[in-house]
């Protein structure tokens, strides 16, 4: 039955936006919106370096490009990160020809900047690690958050060329490597995944080290002295451990490639992999992003600061049911919004096809892009209102 609701639904696209408009017009323009929405981004507005033209027509349209003069709240949320959001918004802005400033746009790592999470407080004068991104992009984003000492896996390389001997550190990343952190003598207290690794070998390595050899009091990369380890870790046991941060666990991806690619997730399960080989366990870690419970709140306050912003005041009863997250990924999109309380539309223009059966996590709606997902939301919500 599910089926037959979801392929009627998909099959006419110009006699949905008749019945949106039909419900629309006539309405009050500055009336309160009574909808709102959280876009991922690829494989919803864009695949890979292609910008799906429904995203450009979408977004003009909720922005108030419409007969109606009416604007309706949205953010984008993704996974995705490695950048600064200032140079992600910039460059998105470009892409789908609609002004996207910081206060519409969250990636994977946006909340370890957040001034009401915990990480900010417990690590801006700690040393930490981040890995991931090209070059020192993600330092230079930790820094921007307010974090003041922060060290990557290749200035552990530039340290002692011996770390991992499989790579040769080239010239460009020597240019970026700190030569002023002394990693024999000092702990590191977290290390936090922003953006996915490119030298998983190094990146695993390294993380290995830090976690297995030290603690929040104790150096990893001690010089002068070479326990073992059932007797390093009977010691540090009985310490503080380094917290582990991944702030993406999408496993794959969809980018311009005709199939998905492995993410960071991959990269975790990778290093768990490895971990658990060595020691028989999985390491103690805390994942961020979606589909977790503290990226949907971060991103709920921020749709209702949209919406204050356009209507002066909430403007949603029922706020929850109001926000509609439009993904093409069933284990964070759709599985994230579900744990929310809000409504979710799986599109078919990234990881999920139809044919592979139904999703794993079964949306409010299913519509083939992003353009026929809005129509259906605001008509939805229309009706019920």
């Amino acid at each position: 039955m599910r089926s037959r609701i979801v392929q009627s639904s998909l099959r006419h696209v110009s006699s949905r936006k008749r019945c949106f408009a039909t419900a629309v017009r006539g309405s009050d323009p500055v009336k309160a919106p009574t909808v709102a929405f959280a876009f991922d981004i690829d494989g919803v507005l864009t695949q890979g370096s292609n910008t799906l033209p429904q995203a450009k027509r979408v977004l003009r349209m909720l922005s108030g490009e419409n007969e109606w003069n009416q604007k309706f709240p949205y953010i984008l949320m993704t996974n995705g990160g490695g950048k600064s959001e200032a140079q992600r918004c910039k460059e998105l802005s470009e892409r789908l020809e609609t002004k996207i400033d910081k206060s519409m746009f969250m990636q994977s790592h946006t909340i370890m900047g957040s001034p009401v999470l915990p990480y900010l407080d417990q690590y801006a004068d700690k040393p930490i690690m981040v890995l991931g991104g090209i070059g020192d992009a993600c330092r230079q984003i930790a820094h921007d958050y307010g974090y003041r000492n922060v060290v990557t896996p290749i200035d552990v390389l530039a340290w002692n060329k011996n770390i991992w001997p499989f790579h040769q550190i080239t010239s460009e990343e020597k240019k970026v490597a700190r030569t002023d952190f002394d990693f024999a003598n000092t702990p590191i207290h977290a290390i936090a995944v922003f953006h996915d690794p490119r030298n998983w070998a190094l990146d695993v390595q390294v993380c290995l080290d830090i976690v297995t050899r030290g603690s929040k009091s104790r150096p990893a990369f001690v010089s002068d002295e070479n326990p073992s380890l059932s007797t390093l870790r009977a010691k540090i046991e009985s310490e503080e451990p380094v917290e582990l941060i991944f702030c993406n666990p999408d496993l794959i991806w969809r980018g311009a490639y005709a199939k998905p690619r492995l993410g960071q997730g991959g990269f975790r399960e990778a290093f768990q992999g490895v971990h658990q080989a060595l020691h028989s366990r999985r390491y103690p870690a805390k994942q961020l992003g979606k589909p977790t419970a503290e990226t949907y709140m971060h991103a709920e306050d921020m749709i209702m600061r949209q919406i204050r912003g356009i209507s002066g005041n909430s403007g949603i009863t029922d706020h929850k049911q109001s926000i509609y997250m439009i993904g093409d990924n069933p284990e964070s999109d759709i599985a994230g919004a579900n744990a929310a309380g809000w409504n979710s539309i799986l599109v078919h223009t990234g990881v999920y096809s139809p044919s592979e059966g139904p999703p794993s996590h079964i949306p409010t709606l299913e519509a083939p892009d992003v353009e026929e997902a809005v129509y259906a939301a605001i008509s939805r919500t229309r009706r019920s209102g």
